[in-house]
């Protein structure tokens, strides 16, 4: 380096020559002795400074890295914990079909995210689900984490108005393991009610297994990163994570020793250099006359020493550089081309700052005389540059003022490339305001961007679209999960290709999307218009589902200031109106009212009354007879389910089947009515058959054949007086498996029926291939007998197509003699309806069999 140049003493010779004196060659020589320990000394102070700030560095990255893959567990526990379906399938009742079997919460865990364990504690802190390494396991949580766990429960639970999630760290088999717990929340579906009592707990368990924390250790250079042995202390840096009892896990890692070389190599040479200096003062002092040739042997080992200095620069991973006091540079290392790209050459002369251009300072002088960074030597001054590809750049830059005898001689340094790093922390920053999936803003985002605009910021009114998409879950179900994500991107980019610029569009939940108009829509005909042209753009085929599949789209409109005064409160009456919309509407978009908001409310209530209904025995059976028309003899009856509700007297399956299906207990009110529709015809007084309808929860339960295979062994029933309906739906999504299902009924000896005939996805293939004992005409059909040609000939047409294909024929919804009439001549086997008998109570049906 230039520096080195100022050491070179080229008046020497004159000075032997004139004679100095033996005192003054002495001086001489002790001062060049001096120079060479001074520059001994700097050497290991910055190999010193520059290993303690990569142990620094390292120890930053280290508790960075654990930072970020807690806060990663978070967000991932966040989107199931909070979760109205989760919910209700794992908190208000276990679902294990809906968990493990569709892979809703289950192995998809450990092979997508590598989270060993995942576990559902109730609350009576029982472990009531738990998947271990993707494998559905009956452990109990507190035998297989190292420590105890009720504190991590009781703090989840306490966080479960503010929807937080809590992370400890405990021990699986030695190792440490990260433990995130969240309690179980509707997470706003105003669907779904909450069940009284505390909640329950939902963990993901994420172990540091040794290839875990090579792999973390890769990620951010900490090389070998590992659990220590010991509490001892040692050379490596480390530090600590507490575990959940108290007790200190530490971490270490080889760490980064970039000041190696210049001990390795430079204090050598310095060393050597010292050692000549010495001899040479030796030699001074017995031989005067000898001084000259001592003096030019130390030239040359300043020379050889500056070229190997020049050497260890170009290694280095930063580059290198030196200006004169006017910020000039005058010296640049090798890796200078190499990082920049720029030619060493092109710069020389020119002043520092056309290159770089710095953050905080006007120039380097002023940098250096703050007196924060006089305090703490080796801060870091930030600046940025445009490399030979046009790229820009960040880099840290170290400086060190150069004086002279006279005063200031220039500033030299090194500058590091930290680009890579701040990429690094933006990308995290996007994590945590965008949807990984589709790239639009998240629901967190969606709020803040919400509050700003209500908080005053916005020119005109707002309006909040909430965008539903009907038949996801079927996509996922039937295509699968990679399939689903793809429908979710196609979905993300049709609305934004169809939005305004100044539109803001969110995914707010997993089928869900967000948009707020601000401004420009001031007429409710104005956004019907939009929903209209948009519900166009989104019911297109999608080309991800390699099928003629499109997606239904619901939407709920609600504005401000007229529906709600505060974001929450916004996308609440949003959630409400979608709600309508899925459920009440005919057309695909809804308004916000606050009569549909009461009346969700009511609805709510009823569901919740629901929730107890079965248990408090408020529910009943009524049966409604069916006549064989040859002479019209009762031959069977058909359960239908009513509802004693204690202040609305009695409820028709209409009012509450629904809320059924919408809440989850329909697979658990088709079990109560299959079970006790068994045990009352075990006890009727004649031995007619029950007929009994399958919801299609009910249908695609793994278990139901064991669930009808025990109820007939407890109730004493025989089979073939067991009768179960089955609409055409049910069988549309999984043809197979409904075949298996239907089969393996078959073989218990029970009489299958399908229901509903003509009204669904009618084929023949599902009469010809599927063991159907009976075919039920649908009522519809049975009303246009009286009044149209058409209607009789369909009728005809499906009881002949029944009695080709050896089927029996019944007869749904006969209101009189004519109807009765037509069906016998068409050699209907059985009809049902109210001409003969409404739906009787046991009591009344009792007295009917006495009679018949």
């Amino acid at each position: 380096m230039t520096g080195f140049k100022r050491f070179r003493s080229p008046n020497v010779s004159a000075a032997l020559n004139s004679g100095f004196t033996l005192r003054a060659l002495i001086a001489f020589a002790v001062l060049l002795l001096l120079v060479f320990i001074l520059a001994t000394v700097m050497l290991v102070g910055i190999a010193h400074t520059q290993n303690d700030q990569a142990r620094d560095q390292g120890l930053f990255f280290a508790e960075k890295a654990l930072k970020i893959r807690q806060e990663n567990l978070q967000r991932s526990i966040s989107d199931y914990a909070f979760w109205g379906d989760a919910y209700l399938h794992l908190h208000a009742h276990v679902d294990l079909d809906w968990a493990y079997t569709r892979r809703n919460l289950g192995s998809s865990l450990f092979e997508d995210f590598g989270y060993e364990g995942l576990f559902v504690v109730a609350p009576n802190n029982r472990t009531v689900y738990a998947v271990i390494e993707g494998q559905l396991q009956p452990t109990l949580i507190e035998n297989w984490l190292q420590g105890d766990i009720r504190a991590l429960l009781d703090e989840s639970r306490a966080r479960v108005a503010d929807e937080q999630s809590v992370v400890k760290v405990f021990q699986v088999d030695g190792q440490p393991a990260l433990v995130v717990a969240a309690s179980l929340t509707p997470g706003g579906d105003p669907t779904v009610k909450e069940v009284p009592g505390a909640p329950s707990v939902l963990l993901f368990v994420d172990v540091l297994s040794p290839n875990k924390l090579l792999r973390l250790g890769d990620d951010y250079a900490l090389s070998h990163l590992r659990v220590a042995r010991g509490a001892e202390e040692t050379e490596g840096p480390r530090f600590s994570v507490p575990s959940a009892d108290g007790t200190p896990i530490w971490l270490e890692w080889d760490p980064a020793e970039p000041g190696r070389p210049l001990f390795r190599l430079v204090l050598p040479l310095l060393g050597l250099a010292g050692l000549i200096i010495a001899t040479l003062s030796g030699w001074v002092i017995r031989r005067a006359m000898a001084t000259s040739q001592l003096l030019a042997n130390n030239y040359s080992s300043l020379v050889a020493s500056e070229a190997r200095f020049h050497d260890i620069a170009q290694t280095s991973s930063d580059w290198l550089w030196e200006t004169d006091a006017k910020q000039r540079i005058s010296y640049l290392s090798e890796r200078f081309e190499v990082i920049t790209g720029h030619a060493r050459e092109k710069w020389l002369g020119r002043p520092i700052g056309e290159f770089l251009s710095f953050a905080r300072v006007s120039s380097l002088a002023s940098w250096v005389e703050n007196p924060e960074v006089q305090a703490t030597p080796y801060t870091p001054l930030s600046c940025s540059y445009q490399s030979a590809t046009g790229e820009y750049s960040i880099c840290n830059l170290v400086v060190c003022a150069i004086q002279g005898p006279n005063g200031l001689l220039g500033y030299r340094g090194t500058a590091r490339d930290i680009t890579v790093e701040v990429e690094s922390q933006a990308r995290i920053q996007q994590l945590q305001h965008y949807d990984s999936l589709t790239g639009l803003s998240n629901r967190k985002q969606l709020h803040e961007q919400l509050e700003r605009l209500m908080s005053g910021m916005s020119d005109g009114p707002i309006s909040v679209l909430s965008i539903g998409l009907q038949r996801f879950k079927q996509i996922n179900d039937r295509f699968g999960r990679s399939v689903g994500d793809q429908v979710l991107v196609e979905v993300s980019q049709r609305l934004e290709g169809f939005l305004r610029e100044e539109d803001f569009l969110a995914r707010h939940t997993s089928d869900e999307f967000v948009v707020l108009l601000n401004g420009g829509f001031s007429s409710e005909e104005e956004i019907a218009d939009l929903c209209s042209r948009l519900i166009d753009c989104m019911t297109r085929p999608l080309g991800a589902v390699k099928q003629q599949t499109a997606l239904n789209v619901r939407i709920g409109i609600a504005r401000a200031p007229e529906d709600a005064s505060t974001a929450t409160e916004l996308l609440r009456c949003a959630d409400i109106a979608l709600y309508w919309a899925r459920h009440h509407k005919n057309t695909p978009w809804c308004f916000f009212t606050r009569e549909m908001e009461h009346h969700i409310v009511e609805e709510q209530q009823l569901e919740s009354d629901l929730h107890q209904a079965i248990g408090n025995g408020e529910l009943r059976l009524h049966f409604q007879p069916r006549y064989r028309t040859s002479d019209r003899h009762l031959s069977g009856v058909e359960a239908l389910v009513r509802w004693q509700h204690p202040q609305r007297g009695l409820l028709s399956p209409s009012v509450f089947i629904p809320l059924a299906e919408q809440s989850g207990l329909i697979g658990l009110l088709g079990t109560w009515v299959l079970r006790e529709a068994c045990f009352q015809a075990k006890n009727f007084a004649a031995p007619i058959f029950v007929s009994v309808n399958l919801s299609p929860e009910q249908f695609r339960s793994s278990d139901l054949v064991a669930q009808v295979k025990r109820v007939l062994a407890e109730s004493g029933l025989p089979a073939n007086r067991l009768e179960l309906e089955i609409t055409e739906g049910m069988m549309f999504d999984n043809a197979e498996g409904a075949l298996l299902t239907l089969e393996e009924l078959k073989l218990l000896g029970v009489k299958l029926s399908m229901d509903d005939f003509g009204t669904g996805y009618s084929s023949l293939s599902y009469l010809r291939h599927y063991p159907f004992d009976i075919l039920k005409i649908d009522r519809s059909f049975t009303a246009q007998l009286d009044n149209a040609e058409d209607g009789l000939a369909v009728v005809m047409a499906i009881v002949r197509l029944g009695h080709a294909l050896s089927m029996q024929v019944t007869a749904e919804g006969v209101e009189n003699e004519k109807q009765l009439t037509l069906l016998q001549e068409m050699g209907c086997d059985e009809v049902q309806g109210f001409h003969f008998s409404p739906p009787l109570p046991i009591e009344r049906l009792s007295a009917l069999l006495k009679n018949h």
